[in-house]
């Protein structure tokens, strides 16, 4: 027996023009909030606390704090990652206003793969010296960030979306935001077919590129002002 459905009309109330129940971009951001601080907190399961018998601690300890030392820098440059994701995020929605099922649905796409991300890690933090250790964990990064920019591109070019009309500089500013990731995936993955256990250190060039960014606006404001 089938039951009839009762469309609602499109009102100008915030939210996801569809059909069925109106779902508000507050609902969408606070979902996405959490996917990203679960899996930022999942991060530290992958360490390892060290298992040393009983009366050998303090000789022992130090070496085995050491031996960690691949896990701890898998941890804080996946940490770093997802804060990267979640700030580029924040952006592309600090505006939004309304959204339909496409954009919603996408949304999604780019949290399931920021959900894989302890997986990643925890696979590179063990086998990083592998090249299909490091590059699963780089392909990860490389479709989260090309799922965000594709994201940013579906938003944007429905300005309607958003309570703040978007300036071509300030599209241009987003995109290479957005593009950081994956060009910083794109050369891991070329640098992990010579030499895996190196191929992870592209994305601190992430890093290298904002603080050169922050201090190149920082200069142009001083001297415009």
């Amino acid at each position: 027996m089938s039951e009839s459905v009762t469309e609602r009309p499109v009102t100008d109330k915030p939210g996801v023009q569809r059909g069925g129940d109106l779902l508000t971009p507050e609902r969408l951001l606070a979902l996405s909030d959490g996917i990203f601080a679960f899996a930022a907190t999942l991060l530290v399961v992958n360490l390892d606390v060290p298992s040393i018998p009983a009366g050998q601690e303090a000789s022992a300890l130090p070496g085995a704090l050491a031996s960690l030392f691949d896990q701890l820098e898998a941890f804080v440059l996946s940490f770093y990652l997802i804060a990267v994701f979640w700030t580029i995020h924040q952006r592309q929605f600090r505006y939004l206003r309304m959204l339909d099922d496409g954009l919603l649905w996408i949304n999604l796409l780019s949290l399931l793969l920021v959900v894989l991300i302890p997986f990643s890690t925890a696979l590179v933090s063990r086998y990083g010296d592998y090249l299909m250790g490091a590059v699963v964990f780089e392909l990860n990064m490389l479709l989260a960030g090309l799922v965000f920019t594709g994201q940013f591109f579906y938003a944007v070019r429905r300005p309607h979306f958003f309570s703040h009309a978007y300036s071509s500089s300030e599209v241009r500013r987003a995109l290479r935001r957005n593009l950081l990731i994956p060009a910083a995936s794109t050369l891991a993955i070329g640098v992990a077919f010579v030499n895996p256990g190196l191929s992870t250190s592209a994305y601190w060039l992430i890093l290298v590129y904002v603080l050169v960014e922050r201090a190149v606006l920082k200069r142009r404001s001083a001297s415009a002002s």
